[in-house]
């Protein structure tokens, strides 16, 4: 095989082609198709980086609804035990008041059987005194003389 210049050229032209051929036809689709797979990348970690950004400011908002939430239901409960408390102190201060319209009634009513029974006593003690007085003087006392002797006697003794 004989190299001459001819030879050469030849081959130099055709790896020019080839070269300008694959420039055309390989290297710049696969430039594109390289730049449009960054392209993608970098907007995938764009959209990554704003979704990350949504969510940290979804999870603070939702920390700060949590400490509103928990102030809230602690004033709740305070509230609560607030309204408890005042109504513990009107039931002991209406269970008092109970308490002492049964005493007053119980002690009117204690007063009420008292007076019955001196009023009973009494007409016990008239009749009891009459029959004795009656076996003393073996004579019969009229009632009138019989009750202003009573009222006498209970007006003495008191």
């Amino acid at each position: 095989m004989y190299f001459g210049l001819p030879t050469i050229v030849f081959y130099l032209l055709n790896l020019a082609v080839v070269f300008v051929a694959l420039r055309f036809l390989v290297y710049k689709p696969v430039i594109r198709f390289l730049k449009k797979r960054e392209d993608s990348v970098a907007q995938m970690l764009d959209d990554a980086r704003e979704e990350r950004d949504k969510a940290q400011a979804a999870h603070e908002v939702y920390e700060a609804r949590m400490e509103q939430t928990q102030k809230e239901s602690a004033a709740i409960l305070a509230e609560a035990g607030k309204s408890a408390a005042m109504r513990a102190e009107d039931i002991i201060a209406k269970a008092t008041a109970e308490a002492a319209e049964i005493k007053k009634r119980a002690e009117r009513d204690i007063e009420n059987e008292k007076q019955h029974a001196r009023r009973d006593l009494r007409s016990e003690l008239a009749d009891t005194a009459l029959a004795i007085a009656q076996k003393v003087i073996k004579r019969e006392i009229r009632a009138e003389d019989n009750r202003r002797l009573i009222e006498d006697f209970f007006k003495e003794v008191g």
